[in-house]
């Protein structure tokens, strides 16, 4: 797994979780709206099942912490298109929250510990295929 909260712009990021050859790749960064968010690849025509299912388990887990969200969304941002691995964007806190990005850092542990619960029941539990 790659993990980038390194603010660098998304092409080159993605390259480098390319070229790692992680199986799953993970941003954290601020969103454009006041809920949490984990989003995957997909368009009109296609969705990465992969990315899907790893953004729900993310969402429930952050669920706990955060509060409720609108659930896992659909994007064709550059870091989930250019990815070769299954890929989300995890946005917790509103950009230019200030309170609320304290609220993250004051919880980062049980926070981590959601990520890698949602990312473990992401991989490890059977696809829905009815979802």
């Amino acid at each position: 797994m790659l993990l980038d909260t390194s603010g660098r712009d998304d092409p080159a990021v993605a390259g480098d979780a390319n070229r790692y050859e992680a199986d799953v790749f993970l941003a954290l960064r601020a969103g454009d709206r006041p809920r949490c968010r984990c989003s995957y690849f997909a368009t009109r025509t296609f969705r990465s099942e992969a990315g899907y299912w790893l953004a729900l388990r993310l969402d429930e887990e952050l669920a706990h912490h955060l509060g409720p969200s609108d659930g896992p969304g659909a994007k064709t941002y550059t870091l989930l298109r250019e990815t070769r691995m299954a890929a989300v964007v995890c946005e917790p806190v509103l950009r230019g929250d200030v309170d609320g990005m304290r609220r993250v850092v004051a919880r980062t542990v049980p926070l981590a510990d959601a990520i890698v619960a949602g990312l473990r029941r992401g991989v490890e539990e059977p696809i829905d295929a009815t979802a």
